[in-house]
Parts: C-alpha cells; sequence; structure tokens
C-alpha cells in the first residue's frame, strides 16, 4: 500500500495535541503519560492532586461522579493569609486609603489583634447605607481568622500637631489659665491660654501660643505670686 504524504506529520501533531489536552485539561502527571504511551492501554483512575497547599472549603466531586472540563471538583484557600471586607461609615471615609493600617479585633478571641493593610476601596459608595465597602489583607500563621467569621476593624486617626507644655507651666487660677512667655532672656511675662486635653504630664494648649515659644516651667508658680504681690504693691 502506498503512504499517505504527510501521514506521518499529522499523526505526530494530534499525538502532541493529545498529550498536551491529557497534561492540560486532566492535569495527568507525566509518569501517567508515559505509561500509557508505553503499554498502549487506557488508565482506568488516576490522582488529582491539588496545586497548592490549602484547605478545602467546599467539595463537589463524588465517587462514581462524572465530571468534565473546566468543572470546579474542590474550592481551597491558603488561610494563612486572609481578607477582611469591610464597610466604612461616610464620617470615617476620612482616615481610609489604600494603603492605610487598621487594627482587626475579634469578639470570639479576645487576645486577637493585628494590624491589616486595605488593599482596594470601592469606587461607588451603598447610597442607603451610606457606607463604602473595602478590602483589607493580613497575615494569619495561627489560622485564628476563618471565612465568614465576624471581626472588628478600627483604623487610627491622623492628627495634626498640637502644642503642648509641662502640666508645672500653666497656672489655673479659676477665672483664667495663663502661661509665662519668654520676652527676652530672663524676663518672663504672662499670657492667657486655652488649655485641651491632659496627660503623660503634659497639658495641650488649643490657644494663646505659639509653637517655638519659651515659657517658664519650674517655678511658674512663684513668678505668678511674685508678679501678683508686684502688681498689688503698685
Amino acid at each position: 500500500r502506498a503512504a499517505v504524504a504527510g501521514a506521518p506529520e499529522a499523526a505526530e501533531t494530534m499525538l502532541r495535541a493529545a498529550r498536551q489536552r491529557l497534561e492540560h485539561h486532566f492535569a495527568l502527571e507525566p509518569a501517567i503519560l508515559e505509561e500509557i504511551e508505553r503499554t498502549g492501554e487506557p488508565v482506568r483512575s488516576v490522582p488529582v492532586r491539588a496545586p497548592a497547599t490549602g484547605f478545602i472549603l467546599e467539595r463537589n466531586a463524588y465517587a462514581g461522579q462524572m465530571v468534565r472540563p473546566g468543572m470546579d471538583l474542590y474550592k481551597m484557600a491558603d488561610l494563612t493569609r486572609v481578607w477582611v471586607l469591610a464597610s466604612v461609615p461616610e464620617p470615617e471615609l476620612g482616615a481610609v486609603r489604600e494603603g492605610s493600617r487598621a487594627v482587626i479585633t475579634a469578639s470570639f478571641a479576645p487576645r486577637l489583634r493585628r494590624t491589616a493593610v486595605v488593599a482596594q476601596v470601592q469606587p461607588r459608595a451603598d447610597a442607603q447605607s451610606r457606607t463604602l465597602d473595602l478590602r483589607l489583607e493580613l497575615d494569619n500563621p495561627d489560622l485564628a481568622l476563618r471565612p465568614d467569621l465576624f471581626v472588628q476593624v478600627e483604623f487610627g486617626r491622623a492628627r495634626a500637631a498640637r502644642v503642648a507644655v509641662p502640666e508645672e507651666a500653666l497656672i489655673d487660677r479659676g477665672f483664667e489659665q495663663i502661661v509665662y512667655v519668654e520676652k527676652e532672656a530672663g524676663l518672663f511675662a504672662p499670657r492667657r491660654v486655652t488649655a485641651g486635653e491632659r496627660g503623660g504630664g503634659w497639658v495641650e494648649i488649643l490657644g494663646g501660643l505659639k509653637a517655638g515659644e519659651r515659657v517658664a516651667a519650674s517655678g511658674a508658680f512663684l513668678v505668678d505670686s511674685e508678679s501678683r504681690m508686684r502688681s498689688g504693691a503698685r
């Protein structure tokens, strides 16, 4: 019989196509393909291996079930790094942008406190709830966070630089609050100020004093007493 021109090349092309289909669509391992080529016999069962390490979240395949190319047999996830989906109220949006950090806590794990980073902010807010959805990402090495659990997300508020003085520099007369501001070397003059929050030995000054001005700290009460004595003697 005369050989058909180009038949060997066509057969080789079909063989390569079949091999690629088995490799990519059915994920057959090279050892199994080599066994089929060597024996010329079909295989009755093949192992299906997960492409990555993770946890099975959903199972769609059972013994005896017919499967098709592209069908999801299992859904898996790597839970060592997770997403947190949050809805942020409109008044809090000023502190949120991509790259912002937040603290994650959970009622089911009182000691849990993790730092997450905003990876994505949705471009459109919910008109009814007046919230904006965003996605945060964080490491979860101990697997404490699991899918569909509720957590709390707390964003820090950026605060502008504030003027503060030591507590002993502020003199509270009841009807007014003053500090002694240095006019020139060794010369101090009283000035009314508005005090704010206190903490750590410092007092926030909301008004009446500028950043960089020097005030009398130690001995301010004595300076004030001497000033009032001089005023009364006049």
